[in-house]
């Protein structure tokens, strides 16, 4: 274990594309290895923080050395209400793995972020009763991206178990509350492919429907002007479904950003003011995460990046505190 706690060590399980780990470095964290299953993600962490990335099932891999702290985001989609949430949904399972990595890296402190219903789930009170045995104390957050800052409602959890004390993640921040019009500024209508500021091209019948829809709007819109243009599966469920095909608001955040926002159908993707969709990068800027993190992979798989990362300024103000409970 690193003796020099104001530069930690740190280890990342399920990286993603490595903005969580990039909040940790820009924090004074010293990255030291990264596992990713993805190869996408993967190519985007090591082109913006470094080779030490192993690419791979981490179910398969091999712990090794010590660490001061271990950061995890294991798959959220079995335990997040916007998709089926099954217990038995396999991905579920992969949160067992960080307790076994911990017995073996013994680091002082480990965060594990998800969505919020992971607290109510069997596994992290499974996962809490070992960490506990093991002699840590044990401490969960449900936190929300806007109260740091964020430009995106993205309500989450944070767990915290330490051998030192825990920091106060639920203290009142002073953080601005930002707004679309914050984090879209400068980027404009035309494309920037230097900064990803490319979008996927919508077929005509989308854009059709998309200009019925004011900002703030959605498909109640198109179904008031243009009922032949909304989809039939739609009526159906019309009282259950109905922020989809929906525009962003200028002067408010937007919603989660999730993996899905290639697709008008899925979601708020909309621009506020242009018929199209929102960009990689006015996505990533949702996120917080800065202009000079590029990603790489298809549209598809830049999107998977982003709607899977911890926002970055998020990320950064937990860091922080994490490295500040070890001096």
């Amino acid at each position: 274990m690193s003796g020099v706690l104001s530069n930690p060590t740190v280890v990342d399980l399920f990286s993603g594309a490595g903005v969580f780990s990039l909040a940790f470095q820009d924090a004074g964290a010293q990255l030291v290895r990264a596992y990713e299953l993805d190869e996408a993600a993967a190519n985007t962490y090591r082109r913006n923080l470094g080779d030490h990335i192993v690419v791979g099932d981490v179910k398969a891999a091999h712990p090794e050395g010590r660490c001061d702290i271990l950061i995890a985001g294991p798959p959220c989609q079995g335990f997040s209400t916007s998709g089926k949430r099954s217990a038995d949904d396999p991905r579920n399972q992969l949160s067992r793995i960080v307790p076994i990595w911990a017995e073996k890296l013994q680091p002082q402190v480990i965060v594990i972020e998800n969505v919020a219903p992971y607290l109510k789930s069997a596994v992290w009170e499974e996962n809490r009763n070992t960490f506990e045995r093991m002699g840590y104390h044990v401490e969960a957050f449900l936190v929300n991206a806007l109260d740091f800052g964020v430009p995106q409602n993205r309500a989450r959890s944070i767990t915290i178990c330490s051998k030192n004390d825990i920091p106060n993640l639920a203290r009142p921040r002073r953080f601005k509350r930002k707004t679309v019009r914050d984090a879209f500024d400068g980027l404009g209508a035309r494309e920037k492919p230097e900064m990803q500021h490319v979008w996927f091209q919508p077929t005509p019948l989308a854009l059709e429907r998309l200009s019925h829809v004011p900002p703030g709007g959605d498909i109640r819109n198109i179904a008031e002007k243009a009922p032949e243009l909304v989809p039939k599966s739609w009526w159906k469920v019309r009282s259950k479904i109905i922020d989809i095909w929906g525009r962003l608001s200028w002067e408010g955040p937007s919603k989660t950003v999730k993996a899905s926002f290639p697709h008008l159908s899925k979601g708020r993707y909309a621009h506020p003011e242009y018929d199209r969709l929102i960009s990689i990068r006015e996505a990533a800027r949702l996120q917080s995460v800065p202009d000079g993190f590029h990603f790489t992979g298809t549209i598809y798989q830049c999107a998977r990046q982003i709607g899977n990362c911890v926002p970055y300024k998020m990320g950064k103000a937990i860091a922080t505190d994490v490295i500040n409970s070890l001096n």
